[in-house]
C-alpha cells in the first residue's frame, strides 16, 4: 500500500480518524437529517408544495444489527497470548490507516483507539524517513518513554503491531515473542 504524502500543518488525530470512518459509513455530519427521511435543507426548497396534506412521515425500523464478523483464526489467540507475556500492558493490532483490528491486555477503550491511530501515524512517517533515506521499508521502531517502551513491528504490508512494555528487564524476551508471532499474524490477515 503506497503511503500518501501528508500535507503540511496536517496533524493525525485519533478522533479525526474516527471521525472520517463514522462518515466513511454514513453517520457523519449532515446525515441526522437524512436518518429521519426527511430531505437535506438544500434539497427542501426545491421540493414543491403539494395541495395534499401531508401524511406523518414514519421512520422505518433500524436494521437488525449483523453479527461481529469473526476474525481469522488466531489473531485474538496471539494477541492474548503476548499480552499474557510478563512485562507486557497492552498489544495493539490495526490497519496500515489505524483503524483497530484487535486489542489485547490492559488499556482503556479510548486509549487502544488512540495507540492504533497513532501508531499508524508514526509508522507512515517512519517509512517516509526510511524511503528518503534508501533504507526499504519499516520493519519495526522502539520508543522508550519514562514510564514503558512501546514496540512498533509492521505485519506485512497491511497492519501494524504495537506492545507497550512496563518492564525494561523483558524487552529483549518480549522483541523476541513478537518476532515470532509476526509472521503468524500475517498469515492470518
Amino acid at each position: 500500500m503506497p503511503v500518501r504524502p501528508v500535507p503540511s500543518g496536517h496533524r493525525h488525530d485519533a478522533r479525526a480518524a474516527h471521525l472520517g470512518n463514522r462518515q466513511r459509513y454514513g453517520a457523519g455530519p449532515g446525515s441526522a437529517s437524512r436518518e429521519n427521511g426527511a430531505p437535506p435543507e438544500r434539497d427542501r426548497a426545491a421540493t414543491p408544495a403539494s395541495p395534499a396534506p401531508a401524511s406523518p412521515v414514519v421512520p422505518a425500523a433500524p436494521p437488525a444489527a449483523a453479527p461481529a464478523p469473526e476474525l481469522p483464526g488466531g489473531i485474538k489467540q496471539h494477541l492474548a497470548g503476548l499480552a499474557a507475556t510478563p512485562g507486557v500492558r497492552f498489544v495493539v493490532l490495526t490497519d496500515r490507516e489505524g483503524f483497530l483490528i484487535e486489542t489485547a491486555g490492559d488499556l482503556s477503550p479510548d486509549t487502544d483507539e488512540v495507540a492504533g491511530a497513532l501508531a499508524s501515524c508514526l509508522a507512515e512517517a517512519s517509512d517516509g524517513i526510511g524511503r528518503e533515506l534508501g533504507q526499504g521499508q519499516l520493519l519495526g521502531t522502539i520508543l522508550e518513554y519514562e514510564a514503558g517502551t512501546l514496540l512498533l513491528q509492521a505485519v506485512g504490508s497491511a497492519a501494524l503491531l504495537a506492545v507497550l512494555v512496563g518492564e525494561p528487564g523483558a524487552l529483549g524476551k518480549i522483541r523476541y515473542y513478537v518476532r515470532k508471532v509476526v509472521p503468524e499474524l500475517a498469515r492470518v490477515l
